[in-house]
């Protein structure tokens, strides 16, 4: 069997072909072996392409603030503006030192000297630095980037918290539009009828994946002082005036220490695209494409039909793992799979044709794995439930009578990140089926 499609997105370079091809082999009645080979695509939904939100703010006190932005990669992608190689930044400090906060500026140790010192003037007039200390400051010969070194951290939205960026501020690349993600899949399997009561069927399966589209992440990270190298060039400036400014040494270096840590807390910049929407300094998140992985699993079933009226149904899903690390550079991202690497179900049924009465019992359970999807992002529990289905059908009048309960023990369960709990649930119906002509 073949078979392929041919897909054109306008907001996508290129076409995407996708074949499909199986083998089916029927030794005897009953028996079949396949080989199958499909390669599938996943377009960029309309959020990953058009999303353009804020989503609040990060404060800095006073009128400074951040703006945390969520935007789609449409059909541009994201680049960023460099002076001398280095990405530039934005700053909600900028208008103290006489731009505006849509005005980039190099990401280099004078310029955020500059933005950190008219910081600790604005803290002075609110009483919370020494004015004397803030004031030295401004006498101070602004460090060059020899002196003083430059830190890309991202923030984490998850723990509101800033992490390396790996690479650095070098380590920052423009990022290409959003492309179609795709995954090649080669199956082997076998469904076969044995002594006439027992149906079986297992496959298993190997798939490789490239370009999946990730969940928000921050790609502006915020540009920071160094601390260790500030506070050595403020040690070295402070002690040289031990005897104006300072009493001794150990005064000196104090002071040095202080304003190091503090000044080195500030998120001074954010190095954001030039399509970062809004009107000020924006941390901007946005879906990507990410590198290759590999995963494989298998699946089982059976279906025992032990009279004509019981049966014993079982089935088993296993995965190689539950996330994977697409990509083999410094930055590549572990990727949920967004599914359990385990889960499996058995069930007892009994139907009577002739009287018309049918039920299930079914036991399922779902191992534990890590999720993500936008901003729902955690550690699914594991759980296990039974359901119940029980039905009678009247006779000779076409009426059927069904119920239908989800979770008879009332086991309470999220099924993913940001899902309520779940409980029992009971469905009754009640169907009627016309007669036939």
């Amino acid at each position: 069997v073949l078979a392929a499609r041919v897909d054109k997105n306008s907001r996508l370079a290129g076409v995407v072909f996708s074949p499909r091809a199986a083998l089916v082999y029927r030794p005897q009645p009953g028996h079949s072996l396949r080989l199958t080979f499909n390669r599938a695509f996943s377009t960029p939904n309309t959020i990953s392409l058009f999303l353009d939100l804020s989503g609040g703010t990060l404060p800095l006190g006073g009128p400074f603030r951040y703006d945390v932005r969520a935007q789609g990669g449409s059909d541009t992608g994201f680049t960023f503006r460099r002076a001398d190689g280095v990405p530039m930044h934005l700053s909600p400090f900028a208008p103290l030192i006489g731009f505006t906060n849509r005005d980039y500026l190099p990401s280099s140790a004078p310029v955020l000297w500059k933005e950190g010192v008219a910081v600790a003037q604005v803290l002075a007039a609110t009483g919370d630095i020494d004015p004397d200390l803030a004031r030295l400051l401004t006498e101070l010969p602004p460090p060059d980037d020899s002196q003083v070194s430059v830190l890309a951290l991202a923030l984490n939205p998850d723990g509101a918290e800033f992490v390396p960026v790996p690479g650095g501020l070098e380590g920052i690349t423009d990022l290409p539009p959003l492309e179609a993600g795709i995954t090649n899949t080669l199956e082997v399997g076998y469904k076969g009828l044995l002594d006439e009561r027992l149906l079986v069927g297992a496959s298993g399966w190997y798939s490789h994946v490239t370009d999946r589209i990730s969940a928000l992440r921050v790609i502006s990270p915020n540009v920071f002082l160094d601390r260790a190298s500030l506070n050595s060039y403020l040690a070295e400036e402070f002690l040289a005036r031990v005897g104006t400014d300072f009493p001794n040494d150990a005064a000196a270096l104090v002071a040095a220490a202080a304003v190091s840590s503090a000044m080195a807390e500030i998120p001074l910049g954010v190095v954001a695209p030039e399509q970062a929407g809004g009107s000020g300094a924006a941390i901007v998140l946005t879906d990507r494409n990410l590198g290759s992985f590999e995963l494989f699993g298998v699946d089982l079933s059976l279906a025992w039909y032990l009279t004509d009226r019981w049966s014993l149904e079982g089935s088993a899903s296993w995965v190689s793992d539950d996330s994977f690390t697409a990509g083999d550079s410094p930055g590549a991202e572990v990727v949920p799979l967004n599914a359990p690497g385990l889960k499996g179900s058995v069930a007892v049924s009994y139907r009577d044709p002739a009287g018309g009465l049918h039920g299930t019992v079914r036991a399922r359970g779902v191992r534990g794995f890590p999720a993500s999807s936008g901003v729902f992002a955690g550690e699914v529990e594991g759980y296990g439930v039974v359901d119940l289905t029980m039905g009678y059908r009247f006779r000779r009048s076409g009426l059927w009578l069904q119920l239908g309960i989800q979770n008879v023990l009332d086991t309470g369960y999220s099924a993913f990140p940001g899902a309520p709990t779940l409980g029992r649930m009971s469905l009754l119906r009640l169907r009627y089926d016309t007669p036939r002509l």
